[in-house]
């Protein structure tokens, strides 16, 4: 994470019965704010408050990245 002076936790096994895309992380900050992390290159998304469209953000990354490749 490029900031140091954020903590932040790992959510991505905190959603029920919804998961991550396979090598995603859903990362919460203390600010009460969302990303997810690929990690394989670390690259992260924006920022959001709603936990839920940033695992939609995830998926539709997953499945672009699947089509790329």
């Amino acid at each position: 994470m490029a900031a140091n002076n954020v903590t932040s936790f790992d959510y991505t096994n905190r959603l029920g019965i919804k998961k991550m895309p396979p090598g995603y992380l859903l990362i919460g900050l203390d600010s009460g704010h969302f990303l997810f992390e690929r990690e394989s290159d670390e690259e992260e998304s924006a920022i959001h408050w709603n936990h839920w469209a940033v695992w939609r953000w995830a998926w539709q990354d997953y499945n672009d990245q699947q089509r790329s490749s």
